[in-house]
């Protein structure tokens, strides 16, 4: 989830583990839709319900045969994001304007493809 018009991304902050920040998201249920996953996940995660979603890019892990899937979203309503109860999954949320250097390995990929590396100024 992005906020276009400032260039930040939403992050959640996992409560298990590292407690890395990541990016909301999922599996996909069995007979479930991948936009019907991507809806739920982030409900379920933020509370936030989005209005859309557009998948923007992808990669799969070797040798496990996991795809993992970027979503674009657009909240419903232009609702903000509230601050969460911290659940043992997730401790918060919050939109961030440059990746954190305690991220999950697909949310730096994922962060590097959307902010690709400018070229040096000349």
């Amino acid at each position: 989830m992005d906020r276009k018009s400032f260039g930040e991304i939403l992050m959640v902050r996992q409560g298990k583990g590292q407690r890395r920040w990541a990016l909301p998201g999922g599996k996909v249920e069995r007979f479930e839709s991948l936009v019907h996953a991507v809806k739920r996940e982030v409900k379920e995660e933020t509370g936030l319900r989005i209005f859309q979603g557009q998948p923007v890019h992808f990669y799969d892990r070797f040798p496990s045969g996991n795809v993992t899937i970027l979503f674009r979203v657009t909240l419903k309503k232009q609702e903000m994001p509230k601050r969460i109860r911290p659940t043992a999954e997730i401790l918060g949320m919050e939109f961030k304007k440059s990746l954190p250097s305690k991220s999950t390995p697909s949310a730096k990929h994922f962060w590097n493809m959307m902010h690709p590396p400018q070229p040096p100024r000349v």
